[in-house]
């Protein structure tokens, strides 16, 4: 029996992953395709699936117990794209697709700890989700019923397939002061008593911090940002409450569930609906700086309060961590210094919604491989050792479409000719292999910069028309990592995961990936997982000292990451983006002059 399944999740980073004989074969978000940031639809990744692989199993990550009507249209799209395009390959033609649906919908937070357990390489752990929205379902006791939707959970995690509920925490729209609803799971699970779920209304630690997001002028699920002001901020009493025991004061935040939370309209602050300060950092407010530090401070705290306590309870010394509020870099550090050595940490590089499809494609897998007969089970090593999961594309083609496009002069070149021209001031695209999964490029769509630079994170904000406030991340060689930053213990660190001290004795040689607070986000790179990219960090260092480049995601303000070579041409063409350099092919690309839309 073969095993081939296709997870999709629909929604905002809408995702699909398919798993091949016990192997990820392909990650990918539907923005990449579709150019839609955040886009909810999966059709075009759905589309290629069908066209290039062979399916038996399609599992789909959903929010509501049941498959909705929306769920139900994405498997008929399925069926369509996979029997229109794959029946004279895989299907008698006279047959149409048979698959066996799994649907996740009934939890959703269960996607998410399975995509980091099984990422993570751990045989146990506890799974910590911190998430903006989950399931919705009724939650009810012996007086009262209300709709809510997960918030916080804690599962306890058993190789191959065991995840099992030890909390849960959700919140609901409905104001009521009174209102607290308790509903038991009715089960011991491993050996623990009898647990229970809780629902009010108070928004969760995910939702007030989309609150403040979008009191501070972005879109509600762009909270990196307000993670990037936070930096700037101090203490301030008048917000040192935005959250009681974990959850939010109703005396700041109103929740949106499922999407977004709102402060207060009598809390007025001096915002307004003008976002000029996104741009123009004089019109940012100390206190806005101040709003933004005492919820990274507040949250972050609340989530290390919670790992304690159930690493307290279970002593399981393995904690992994998902759900949006995963791809919070700052709080990640701020765990791996406070919490006690012989605890190891993972924490999840696809932590947003995206991320589902990876947990509901190895979860659905797993079942059925233990239902096979024991001579027929195979043992895959799932453990996340790459990032590099999208489309494959042919040099050939590659070539073909850069010779024939007119506006770029095409060179051959040496890493020591890239490198001459990033100590020149100069940014350099770089466009090898397979995308990376997830929203953080780590140098096969990225944008390079010399670090040593000290205006470099205005010069790159600059051209890429980011906030004047934003961060830029270094990637270091991997041995060379603790020489220059407080690693805190890691070993590596090759998914950008955590915003680390820079040491004090080399803040000065870095000044354009060290943010205000001295730290940097950091990926560490060796040959095994990225070859062109280690050599010619190398090389950079071997001509400067420093083996470190300045990298940041290759796309414009608002859009997606490059997906394909048309997407990077295309990025170059409407920007001062100068240079692009393709190291499988030993060719740079040098634009002749930005392209008139207008």
């Amino acid at each position: 029996m073969s095993l081939n399944v296709l997870a999709i999740c629909p929604g905002h980073n809408s995702s699909i992953t398919f798993i091949e004989d016990g192997e990820v074969k392909i990650y990918i978000e539907e923005e990449r395709f579709s150019r839609l940031k955040y886009d909810d639809k999966a059709d075009l990744a759905i589309e290629h699936v069908a066209k290039n692989y062979n399916v038996d199993v399609v599992a789909i990550v959903g929010t509501n117990p049941s498959i909705s009507h929306f769920e139900q249209n994405i498997l008929k799209r399925f069926e369509h794209f996979y029997n229109s395009k794959k029946r004279k390959r895989f299907l008698p033609s006279n047959k149409q697709v048979e698959y066996k649906v799994f649907h996740f919908g009934y939890d959703h937070h269960v996607t998410h700890a399975s995509c980091a357990f099984y990422n993570s390489g751990y045989k146990s752990a506890l799974a910590f989700i911190v998430d903006g929205a989950g399931t919705g379902r009724m939650y009810k006791n012996d007086h009262s019923s209300v709709y809510g939707f997960q918030t916080e959970s804690v599962y306890a995690c058993q190789y191959p397939h065991l995840i099992a509920k030890l909390k849960e925490l959700a919140g609901s729209n409905y104001f009521d002061n009174s209102l607290m609803i308790a509903d038991s799971f009715k089960r011991p699970v491993l050996g623990f008593p009898e647990l229970y779920s809780f629902v009010d209304d108070r928004c969760g630690i995910v939702k007030c911090y989309e609150g403040v997001t979008d009191y501070l002028g972005f879109h509600f699920i762009e909270a990196g940002k307000t993670m990037g002001l936070s930096s700037y901020g101090k203490p301030n009493d008048k917000f040192k409450d935005l959250l009681i025991n974990g959850r939010g004061n109703k005396n700041f935040f109103r929740p949106a569930y499922p999407a977004g939370s709102f402060v207060v309209d009598e809390y007025a602050l001096q915002h307004g609906a003008d976002k000029e300060w996104h741009s123009q950092s004089f019109l940012v407010t100390q206190e806005m700086k101040d709003l933004a530090y005492e919820m990274q401070i507040q949250s972050q705290q609340a989530v290390l309060d919670l790992i304690k306590q159930y690493v307290e309870e279970t002593q399981i010394k393995n904690v992994v961590l998902a759900g949006g509020y995963g791809l919070n870099c700052v709080a990640n550090y701020f765990y791996k210094k406070n919490l006690d050595k012989d605890i190891n940490l993972y924490v999840e590089p696809v932590s947003h919604d995206g991320g589902t499809s990876i947990g509901a494609a190895k979860l659905a897998w797993y079942i059925l491989n233990q239902e096979l007969p024991e001579d027929q089970r195979t043992t895959p090593n799932f453990t996340q050792n790459s990032l590099y999961y999208g489309p494959s594309y042919k040099n050939s083609e590659i070539l073909e479409k850069i010779q024939s496009n007119k506006n770029f002069e095409i060179t051959d070149v040496t890493y020591q000719d890239v490198v001459n021209l990033l100590t020149t001031k100069n940014i350099v695209c770089i466009f090898q292999g397979r995308s990376e999964a997830g929203p953080r490029a780590l140098g096969n769509r990225s944008i390079l910069f010399d670090p040593r630079v000290q205006n470099g994170k205005e010069i790159v904000n600059t051209v890429k028309k980011r906030e004047w406030f934003r961060p830029f991340a270094g990637s270091v060689l991997e041995e060379k990592s603790n020489d220059w930053f407080d690693m805190a213990g890691l070993e590596s660190s090759p998914y950008m995961m955590y915003a680390v001290d820079v040491l004090p004795e080399k803040l000065e040689q870095i000044p354009a990936i060290t943010h205000i607070d001295n730290t940097c986000r950091v990926q560490t790179v060796n040959p095994q997982q990225n070859e062109h990219f280690y050599n010619l960090i190398k090389c950079f260092e071997d001509n400067t000292g420093v083996p470190i480049l300045f990298n940041t995601s290759f796309n414009l303000a608002g859009e997606p990451l490059v997906e394909d070579i048309d997407d990077a041409l295309s990025t170059l063409e409407r920007s001062d983006l100068t240079y692009l350099y393709l190291p499988e092919l030993g060719k740079l690309l040098i634009k002749h002059k930005a392209i008139d839309l207008n």
